[in-house]
């Protein structure tokens, strides 16, 4: 069971074929104990195990007004055993540095952290380098809790504050339409070369006068509980927000123009449908709650609300990376195009539902507006 929910061991077979195919990756911790005087010998232990994903954290840059887009691991099914977790705290325990012994939890964290900032063919995850950690966790999982609070994690506990999904599609009244656009990220391999990333994309919106922005990730997931495909959504905004109606009319096109590219790069078969979408707006409660007026609900799994969280790897100390913590480049955006929103306007002749795009020759830190791509 997770959280009270029955777990569909057939769908097991499904997340092991994503694991074979290299779609999400399992972490598994092991320990070893070896007595020191070797008269008891060597004890192996498979103490708990993660599943891990690339995907994409955007933030607002205020000094250089502009989002940030920072690879990121997005993690679900994190576990240690009780008893392999006890005893690792039992020897673990150091009247100088560690009198209550180390949680394995977090050592296991700190350990998935360090392997996914690699530089190495062997450590870095899908061939980039992380620099930030996503999750979902259940609201009375305490044991998470503990340990997200020891690594200094970004969270908000408010009642609203949970993922959301969409169980039909969004209810409103359209006032205005909006024109929306849909972003290639990737990263620089090597010098003069551009790796695009196939997991990710974002569709964005910005006020003809580039002052109120909004913009939403879009990652290719897979939910592990029920082996289905699942697109996880990340909506960041720049602090300035349009007017409620107008915000609704935004947020309604960016997940349309979401839907529409996922169908068109075939992550999962067509019509793409809304209820597919685990929408994150951490840190955003406006909107949070223009989603919810939508129809949005809660993401339960069994009786259990699950929440977002992020820990920016910046804000963890440098013991857990080494001497020389490396620095990971924030995704380039290598493409922009107008969202083909025509399967949704079929009748609206408005040159907006017209399509436009443009292959940066220097792949780059981008911005709609700073591109001349400017809504009328």
């Amino acid at each position: 069971k997770a959280h009270g929910a029955e777990f569909n061991c057939e769908s097991f077979s499904t997340v092991v074929s994503a694991i074979c195919s290299g779609k999400i990756q399992a972490h598994i911790v092991g320990i070893t104990y070896a007595d020191r005087d070797a008269s008891v010998g060597i004890e192996n232990d498979v103490a708990g195990a993660m599943i891990a994903l690339p995907s994409v954290y955007s933030k607002w840059d205020e000094s250089n007004q502009t989002f940030v887009n920072v690879p990121a691991t997005y993690i679900e099914d994190t576990f240690v055993f009780k008893d392999k977790s006890q005893k690792f705290r039992e020897t673990t325990k150091n009247k100088d540095t560690f009198p209550e012994g180390i949680s394995l939890g977090t050592f296991f964290h700190a350990k998935m952290f360090a392997l996914s900032m690699s530089d190495s063919a062997h450590g870095n995850q899908f061939g980039q380098m992380s620099s930030c950690y996503i999750a979902e966790h259940g609201e009375n999982n305490a044991p998470m809790l503990r340990i997200y609070k020891n690594l200094n994690a970004t969270r908000d506990d408010s009642p609203d504050a949970n993922i959301l999904l969409f169980t039909k599609p969004p209810s409103l009244v359209r006032k205005s339409r909006t024109t929306t656009y849909i972003e290639s990220l990737g990263t620089s391999a090597r010098e003069n070369s551009f790796q695009l990333n196939p997991h990710i994309f974002l569709s964005s919106w910005s006020h003809k006068t580039g002052n109120k922005r909004i913009q939403a990730s879009f990652t290719d997931s897979l939910s592990t509980f029920t082996g289905k495909s699942v697109i996880r959504v990340q909506i960041t905004s720049n602090g300035n927000l349009p007017d409620e109606q107008k915000l609704k009319d935004v947020l309604d096109d960016l997940l349309k123009a979401g839907l529409s590219e996922v169908s068109k790069r075939g992550w999962m078969p067509s019509p793409v449908q809304h209820d597919s979408l685990r929408i994150h707006a951490l840190n955003e409660p406006e909107i949070a709650s223009a989603l919810r007026s939508m129809g949005a609900e809660t993401r339960v799994l069994g009786k259990c609300p699950m929440k977002p969280v992020v820990i920016d790897y910046k804000d963890l100390p440098d013991s857990i990376f080494g001497e020389n913590r490396p620095t990971v480049t924030p995704f380039y955006v290598y493409s922009v195009q107008k969202a083909d929103l025509r399967v949704y306007y079929a009748n609206d002749n408005d040159k907006g539902a017209q399509q436009s795009s443009r292959v940066l020759t220097q792949p780059q830190a981008y911005s709609p507006v700073s591109h001349g791509l400017r809504p009328a």
